[in-house]
């Protein structure tokens, strides 16, 4: 049931930036880096009120194959003008196999942490922010 409930209410929220773009773009994206921002926060706190189970724990292949994907790697190349992506390791360049470089899942969370940041800087860019 929590599977359907998340999968639906992605739609649900798909739909309702859908009609904020339509009415105000920058309300859609000032939205949106809520959300983001939100994330960052709740990510943060997570690794770190886990932070000694997550480092004891092996970093899960699905994990280590997505972010060493062609995929992953485009996506924090820094396509938006102006903006240069934290992620991946400490405002490193991106770079092919970084998931090679995860020692435990705290490693993921702290990779996650800084892409959902990356997204609140893509989203304050889509709206002219500095």
């Amino acid at each position: 049931f929590v599977r359907f409930l998340a999968q639906h209410s992605a739609v649900a929220y798909y739909w309702i930036l859908v009609v904020l773009f339509m009415v105000s773009p920058s309300l859609g994206y000032f939205f949106s880096v809520l959300l983001e921002g939100h994330a960052v926060d709740t990510y943060q706190e997570f690794v770190e009120e886990n932070s000694e189970i997550l480092s004891s724990l092996p970093v899960p292949a699905i994990a280590r194959d997505y972010y060493n994907s062609v995929d992953y790697y485009l996506s924090v190349g820094g396509n938006v003008p102006g903006f240069a992506p934290t992620a991946p390791i400490h405002g490193e360049e991106p770079r092919p196999n970084y998931g090679d470089s995860f020692e435990n899942l705290r490693d993921v969370f702290e990779a996650i942490v800084k892409d959902e940041a990356d997204h609140v800087l893509t989203m304050k860019e889509c709206r002219g922010e500095d």
